[in-house]
C-alpha cells in the first residue's frame, strides 16, 4: 500500500509481560481486522521491526517512534513515560545495538535494545539539560547540554566531565562531528540573537576554534538548529526561523538556499536517507519531510511528507536517526595480509571491516595481539565516519622459531580475529648429499626466508669431527642473497657414523644431519 493510502498501523511497546501491540483502525471490516491480527502475530514472532528504520523522538508524548526507512510505514514505538522517557530529545545508536535517548524533562540518559525495544534499566545516567547525543571518536557517548559537552562511558555509565573550553555556548541545540573530525555545534541562543550561530571546536581537545557559520551573513542565518555534510564536503544547516536549509562549502562559505521547508515548519535535525534523500525534522508542523538530495534528479525539491503529525500522535517531532541493518556484531571481519612474514625484517597490515559504515564521529576499535613478543599492534584504530574499513600496521619482532599469533579487533564486547605466522630469518639447513661414503665430499646449504637485508653470519658446530670436517666454522650470506654454503669432507672410517651440524643465526638453531658410510 502506498504511503498516502495507508489507513492503519501497529506499534510495539515493552510492557511488564513482554511486547504489547497497539492497533489503530480506520475501518471496521471484521475480515480485515482478523487478517491484520494474523499478520501482526507473525511480525511479533520475528522481532517486529523493519530491517532499516527511521527513529523519531516525540518529547511531548515521551515516545520514540519507528518507521520503515523505505516506505515510511510505522513499525513500532520504543519506550514511554512509564518506561524511562520524559521529554526525549536527542538520540544515538551505539555499536552495542542500543539506542541511547536524552530526556530534557528528567535530565536522564537512558537506553533500549534496538532489536527488542527493551529498556536497559541498569543504565540511567543523570546529565543536566541534555539536548543531543553522539558517539565520539574516543568511543564514549557525548552529550550536548545547553552550554557544554559531557562524555559518558557507555559501559560503566560514568561521567567523564565537561569537554569544551572557550567559545561560550548560549543555548546549544544540536551537534555533529564533521569530516575534519572537529565538533560543530548549533547554538540556538534565543536570548542572544547575535550568538545564534554554528561554533566549531577541536574534536580532540574540545578547545574553541571559531564561529563556522555566523548569525546573519549572506545566508541571513537566524536560528541554526541542524547540520550535516554531503559526500563532497558541502555543509547543510537548517534555519528554523526562516524555514529553510542553507548550503555552504566545507570552509563555511555560503552557496545557496538548498530548500525551503514550508511555512511554520521550523526545521531542525537533518539526515540523509538510505537512498540519499534529505530528511528534515519539522518541529513546527510536527512531522518529517523528505526532499531530493544533492545527487538526485531533483535536488532540494519537496518529495513527500514521510512521517505525518498523526503518526506522531500530534505531539511533536524532535529528533531523527536512521538505523541501518546491523549484523550480529559491529565488526564484520579482521584480515591480516600478508599473513606469513619474517619477524623484524617484514611488517604487515591488518584491515578491520565493520558491518556498516561508521557513524558520525567515527568508531574506535580496540586491537590486540596474542603474542607481543612476536608482533605488536596499535591499541586502537579509528574508522572515520562514513567508512566501513580501516587499516593498521602490525609490527613484527625477531623470533627464534615459528610463532602463530592471533590479531584481534574488539568492538562492543565482540571480537573478530585472524592469524599471523611470524617466522625466523633462517629457513632451512640441509646437507647434499646427506649420505656419503667415507672420503667423499658434500655441501651444507643454509637458506633464508627472504633475501638477506644485510650480511648474515651463520655459525656452525660439528658434533663429530672424527667423521667429517668443515671447510669453515661459519657461513657468510651476503646482502641480497638468500642462501649460502660450506663444503664438508668426510673421513674413511671402520664403522658407519652420524654427523650433526648445528647452524645458529641470532638465536635460531637448525640441525642438519650427515651419514658417513664405511667403504
Amino acid at each position: 500500500m502506498a504511503k498516502g493510502q495507508k489507513t492503519q498501523s501497529w506499534e510495539l511497546e515493552s510492557g511488564p509481560w513482554g511486547p504489547t501491540i497497539m492497533f489503530k483502525f480506520s475501518r471496521s471490516s471484521l475480515s480485515w481486522v482478523t487478517g491484520l491480527m494474523v499478520v501482526a502475530a507473525v511480525a511479533l514472532g520475528s522481532a517486529a521491526h523493519a530491517a532499516n528504520e527511521l527513529f523519531v523522538t516525540g518529547s511531548a508524548t515521551s515516545k520514540v517512534y519507528a518507521f520503515d526507512a523505505a516506505t515510511g510505514n510505522p513499525t513500532r514505538t520504543i519506550g514511554s513515560s512509564a518506561n524511562g522517557l520524559s521529554g526525549p530529545m536527542g538520540m544515538a545508536i551505539g555499536t552495542d545495538n542500543r539506542i541511547y535517548v536524552a530526556n530534557k524533562n528528567s535530565s536522564k540518559i537512558v537506553r533500549f535494545d534496538v532489536t527488542t525495544g527493551v529498556r536497559d534499566a541498569a543504565f540511567n545516567v543523570t546529565v543536566t539539560n541534555p539536548r543531543d547525543l553522539l558517539f565520539g571518536p574516543d568511543g564514549n557517548l557525548w552529550v550536548l547540554t545547553t552550554n557544554n559537552v559531557r562524555r559518558i562511558n557507555p559501559v560503566t555509565g560514568s561521567d567523564l566531565g565537561n569537554f569544551l573550553s572557550g567559545g561560550t555556548l548560549r543555548d546549544a541545540y544540536e551537534f555533529e562531528i564533521g569530516p575534519d573530525n572537529n565538533l560543530y555545534i548549533c547554538d540556538w541562543a534565543p536570548n542572544n540573537t547575535t550568538d545564534r550561530n554554528v561554533k566549531r571546536y577541536n574534536g580532540a581537545t574540545g578547545v574553541f576554534m571559531n564561529v563556522f557559520i555566523p548569525n546573519g551573513g549572506t545566508a541571513m542565518m537566524a536560528r541554526p538548529n541542524g547540520i550535516l555534510w554531503d559526500n563532497v564536503g558541502n555543509v547543510y544547516v537548517s534555519d528554523a526561523q526562516n524555514n529553510r536549509v542553507a548550503q555552504f562549502t566545507s570552509a563555511g562559505a555560503y552557496i545557496k538556499i538548498f530548500c525551503n521547508t514550508g511555512a511554520s515548519t521550523n526545521p531542525s535535525r537533518l539526515k540523509w536517507g538510505p537512498t540519499g534523500d534529505l530528511f528534515i525534522n519539522c518541529q513546527g508542523t510536527k512531522n518529517v519531510r523528505r526532499f531530493g538530495g544533492p545527487g538526485s534528479a531533483n535536488p532540494g525539491v519537496f518529495l513527500s511528507e514521510f512521517v505525518t503529525a498523526a503518526e506522531l500522535d500530534n505531539g511533536s517531532s524532535d529528533y531523527l536517526v536512521f538505523n541501518a541493518t546491523t549484523p550480529s556484531s559491529a565488526i564484520d571481519q579482521v584480515v591480516v595480509e600478508p599473513d606469513r612474514v619474517v619477524g623484524q625484517f617484514v611488517h604487515t597490515s591488518g584491515v578491520v571491516t565493520l558491518g556498516n559504515r561508521a557513524p558520525t564521529g567515527g568508531i574506535v576499535v580496540q586491537l590486540s595481539s596474542s603474542d607481543t613478543t612476536a608482533a605488536t599492534v596499535p591499541a586502537t584504530i579509528t574508522i572515520p565516519a562514513g567508512k566501513r574499513s580501516g587499516r593498521f600496521l602490525i609490527t613484527t619482532k625477531r623470533v627464534t622459531s615459528v610463532r602463530n599469533v592471533s590479531i584481534n579487533a574488539t568492538l562492543s564486547n565482540v571480537t573478530r580475529s585472524d592469524n599471523l605466522t611470524v617466522v625466523p630469518l633462517m629457513a632451512s639447513a640441509v646437507i647434499i648429499p646427506g649420505i656419503v661414503t667415507g672420503g667423499d665430499n658434500c655441501f651444507l646449504i643454509v637458506s633464508l626466508n627472504i633475501p638477506a637485508p644485510s650480511q648474515v653470519t651463520v655459525t656452525l658446530q660439528n658434533s663429530n669431527t672424527a667423521a667429517a670436517t668443515l671447510a669453515a666454522n661459519s657461513i657468510i650470506i651476503p646482502a641480497g642473497s638468500q642462501s649460502g654454503f660450506v663444503e664438508i669432507t668426510s673421513k674413511v672410517l671402520a664403522n658407519n657414523a652420524t654427523v650433526n651440524i648445528t647452524c645458529t643465526e641470532s638465536g635460531t638453531q637448525l640441525v642438519a644431519t650427515l651419514t658417513v658410510l664405511r667403504p
